[in-house]
């Protein structure tokens, strides 16, 4: 599927994003191209099944800080605890790093 595929253009998945399909946008949120963009229409996307894009999100890990932040206040605790998780995992590796 070309949203899954890592080598699929921004404005690609821009355009695929705007089709409203709930299997494409998981697809489009487990892809190392996503941007903060893309991910903020996905979450804010009435017409999908809000309950997959956040996990989608919060598992790939080429999301944004600013997106997993986003994801550490979702109201399921799954999510949220998953977002914190990994922000503080990033933390610390910059912390290893310096």
């Amino acid at each position: 599927m070309i949203a899954a595929n890592n080598n699929t253009p921004v404005d690609i998945l821009e355009q695929l994003a705007e089709l409203s399909d709930s299997s494409i946008s998981m697809e489009i949120c487990r892809n190392r191209n996503i941007t903060d963009k893309i991910a903020l229409f996905l979450l804010n996307d009435s017409k999908i099944d809000v309950n997959y894009t956040p996990i989608g999100l919060v598992h790939n890990p080429a999301i944004s800080d600013n997106i997993l932040k986003i994801l550490a206040n979702n109201p399921r605790v799954e999510i949220s605890n998953y977002a914190n998780k990994y922000l503080e995992e990033r933390k610390q590796s910059q912390t290893n790093k310096n």
